[in-house]
């Protein structure tokens, strides 16, 4: 689980992975649309094979 979200700071999003909130939510976006990740406003969770069943 990272504990960054939509509501997460510019500064904590490019502290932690050095990119832009734009290009972390395109990136999130993404993989939300591929269903490989499960979000909210103050975290993101991968999902597994398990989630799935």
């Amino acid at each position: 689980m990272i504990e960054l979200g939509d509501k997460s700071s510019p500064e904590d999003i490019y502290h932690r992975f050095q990119i832009s909130k734009s290009a972390f939510k395109k990136t999130i976006g993404s993989l939300y649309k591929e269903r490989l990740i499960v979000l909210s406003d103050d975290s993101i969770r991968l999902l597994t094979d398990e989630d799935a069943e």
